[in-house]
């Protein structure tokens, strides 16, 4: 069972500004004692718990700011703020496709002559 000085560290070290040496001035041990709970499994556990308490209270916080930047006047800071909403929501794109070689395509081009492709593409110019 952890100590009330080491609950204490624990809780400065996750939700104050303080580097160990402070917090070993605030809880009157030295730094060396903490480096040692460090260590100590049930302290880590512990340590790892409060963080993720802390980062679970402060998740809706987080959560909303990225809502209201999807409105910021900036484009890049809306379209960041799409993209991170997405890829942490699992719906990433696809950086690589496999192909195995054997896909047929249907290609409506394939039998037309370098001339009658130019012809072609100088229609689509035309019309676009």
């Amino acid at each position: 069972m952890l100590s009330k000085k080491q609950l204490k560290c624990i809780k400065l070290m996750v939700e104050s500004e303080f580097n160990q040496k402070q917090i070993s001035e605030e809880i009157k041990v030295s730094e060396q004692t903490i480096c040692k709970w460090k260590q100590n499994e049930e302290f880590k556990v512990e340590y790892d718990k409060h963080v993720k308490e802390s980062v679970d209270y402060t998740s809706k916080d987080a959560a909303r700011t990225m809502k209201k930047l999807l409105k910021a006047r900036s484009e890049i800071v809306r379209f960041y703020a799409a993209k991170d909403i997405l890829d942490r929501t699992g719906l990433k794109p696809v950086d690589k496709v496999e192909h195995s070689g054997n896909v047929a395509v249907n290609n409506p081009y394939k039998d037309l002559t370098t001339e009658e492709l130019k012809k072609l593409a100088a229609l689509d110019d035309k019309d676009g």
